[in-house]
C-alpha cells in the first residue's frame, strides 16, 4: 500500500513492501520521479531501526540533487500497479 507524505513543497510517495525501502516517488508540480537511495536510511543511534523521517530527507535532497528518473506515476514506479 502506498503512503503519502508532504515533506516542505514536495509529496513524497512510499511504499509499505519492505523490498520498496530504499525507493520513494517525489510528486512536485504534478511530475513524478522515482528516486533510490543506496540502501534504507537507519539510525545512529539505533543501529539497524529504520529512521523513516531521515529517509524522507535523504529522498528530497536526492531529488533537488536531480536524482532520479521520471515515471508516469507513484504506484506503477513502487510496484503498486496504477
Amino acid at each position: 500500500m502506498l503512503k503519502q507524505t508532504r515533506h516542505g513543497d514536495l509529496v513524497i510517495h512510499t511504499s509499505d513492501d519492505p523490498g520498496q525501502r530504499t525507493r520513494a516517488v517525489v510528486e512536485d508540480g504534478g511530475r513524478y520521479t522515482l528516486v533510490e537511495t543506496l540502501e534504507a536510511t537507519y539510525t545512529e543511534n539505533e543501529g539497524a531501526a529504520y529512521n523513516p523521517g531521515q529517509f524522507l530527507e535523504t529522498v528530497a535532497d536526492y531529488y533537488r540533487q536531480g536524482r532520479g528518473q521520471p515515471v508516469g506515476s507513484p504506484g506503477a514506479a513502487l510496484g503498486e500497479g496504477g
